[in-house]
């Protein structure tokens, strides 16, 4: 009787645990554009990573592979947003982010370079506390300070069908990965 009762709890948890995976996953769209896929990163990045449980601030980074693949860069944003002279409302720059959203609390940001900076990006950045203006006289500046030990995940995503990914946790995004084997239709 009590292993039937132990039994049954455990098939319920199980059976609610499984609704609760299927809910974000149903989320994920198949079909779409580059956008879709980094909301499809996003998505799964903020449900199965540990680094989303550890920090609130994320770069996104944006590269086609091939004709049939993106890959999506999710890491650790753990360097200030640092504009410079040339960096204003209205201009476009192809390093400074001009794309974000926020999802479960947590910042995502990324350049999309056919998007103008824009006031909106620049007070999400300075809600989050994540932009130093300090450097902005400054004409000549890197796009920032880099940290080659930056913790995040890439993932690789069929164009064709953009639940169809792989995904390779990475603790130093520097060090180059073997792409996963990933087949498209």
């Amino acid at each position: 009787m009590k292993i039937s009762k132990i039994m049954f709890l455990s098939m319920c948890f199980f059976l609610l645990g499984s609704c609760a995976v299927n809910k974000w996953q149903n989320a994920l769209i198949q079909k779409g554009d580059m956008n879709d896929a980094i909301n499809n990163a996003i998505t799964d990045f903020v449900h199965t990573s540990k680094w989303s449980k550890k920090d609130s601030i994320f770069t996104v980074t944006i590269t086609d592979i091939n004709e049939e693949n993106i890959n999506i860069t999710i890491a650790v944003a753990d360097d200030d947003v640092y504009p410079n002279s040339k960096n204003k409302v209205g201009t476009y720059d192809h390093i400074f982010p001009t794309r974000y959203t926020v999802k479960e609390g947590k910042l995502f940001y990324w350049n999309d370079a056919t998007l103008f900076i824009t006031q909106d990006i620049i007070s999400i950045l300075e809600k989050y506390n994540h932009i130093d203006c300090r450097w902005s006289e400054l004409s000549d500046i890197i796009g920032g300070v880099h940290n080659d030990g930056v913790e995040g995940v890439i993932y690789y995503f069929c164009k064709n069908d953009l639940t169809n990914y792989k995904k390779s946790d990475v603790s130093n995004i520097r060090k180059h990965y073997k792409i996963p084997l990933l087949k498209c239709n």
